[in-house]
């Protein structure tokens, strides 16, 4: 599974919400959300994942491997 298509599952699933951040681990893609018209807001906390293989969504928090969160590949949003 591509980024993109990650990106289209989740904004699919959660579509009261906006992408602001997307790292792609090795076996799935992490995405940070915010509401709709709180972008100004902070962000902070866990991620919603889709798994590459399966399309499965889960969730991530930083401190459940803080050593895979600092190696993970950012993408920018902006090419999704």
């Amino acid at each position: 599974m591509t980024a993109k298509e990650a990106y289209e599952i989740i904004k699919k699933e959660h579509s009261g919400m906006m992408v602001i951040e997307c790292l792609e681990f090795p076996d799935f893609y992490a995405f940070g959300l915010i509401e709709k018209g709180k972008e100004d807001e902070s962000f902070g906390g866990g991620y919603y994942t889709v798994n590459k293989i399966g399309g499965e969504l889960n969730a991530f928090s930083p401190t459940q491997d803080l050593e895979a969160f600092f190696a993970a590949k950012p993408w920018l949003v902006s090419l999704l």
